[in-house]
């Protein structure tokens, strides 16, 4: 069965249990490398590599870039990703 490596969830209103909990339990038991979660009302991605049978969690707040080894050359700060600020 096909897993991907990388899984990236947009935290919706009200989804916040299921990105942060849910998913990432079942990403973990099915064997996804990394996942990462877009929080838009806290500005943050969060990344979760697979470390064995847990996850290692890392917080990129706003302003800060992440890359990953599983994509070579790729940088991705949150904003780009979560858009600019309602209302600015």
């Amino acid at each position: 069965r096909w897993v991907p490596q990388i899984v990236v969830e947009v935290v919706s209103e009200g989804g916040a249990e299921r990105d942060y909990v849910e998913k990432r339990e079942e990403y973990l038991r099915i064997g996804v490398t990394e996942y990462w979660i877009l929080d838009p009302a806290l500005r943050v991605m969060r990344v979760l590599q697979r470390a064995g049978d847990v996850w290692d969690e890392v917080v990129v707040p706003a302003g800060a870039m992440h890359r990953t080894h599983l994509l070579p050359g790729l940088e991705v700060r949150p904003e780009e990703l979560l858009g600019p600020l309602e209302g600015v």
